[in-house]
């Protein structure tokens, strides 16, 4: 998020210039952070729960080397799916996708429109 406002600090300054104040660029810069934790967030609970119920069914084999070990523990580690655990690690990157954006939310709303229009 920190490089998507400094890429865009010309379109900040430009936004700000219309006449945009300070809270409305922090309220769009972290609906931005929190659209794109959503997006990440849906994307991985998907893949990791597909990589789990896979492990769960497979398990993970732990080699010939696992003998040696003089505790009894198997050949396979065996992988539980815990369905509870889809949202919360979910919710837990979106709302950390949203703490993330902040600080660089604040620093864009911190911006002179006349500075960030000369910027290169």
């Amino acid at each position: 998020m920190l490089m998507a406002v400094m890429e865009r600090t010309r379109e900040i300054g430009m936004l700000m210039s219309f006449g945009m104040k300070a809270r409305e660029i922090v309220t769009l810069i972290v609906i931005e952070g929190m659209a794109i934790g959503a997006a990440g967030g849906f994307i991985g609970a998907v893949l990791g729960s597909i990589i789990t119920i896979i492990l769960h069914h497979t398990g993970i084999p732990l080699g010939s080397e696992i003998e040696n070990i003089p505790i009894p523990i198997g050949d396979k580690l065996q992988v539980q799916f815990v369905p509870w655990a889809v949202p919360a690690a979910f919710f837990l990157g979106l709302v950390l996708s949203v703490i993330a954006s902040l600080w660089p939310a604040r620093r864009a709303a911190k911006l002179d429109p006349a500075d960030a229009l000369r910027s290169v």
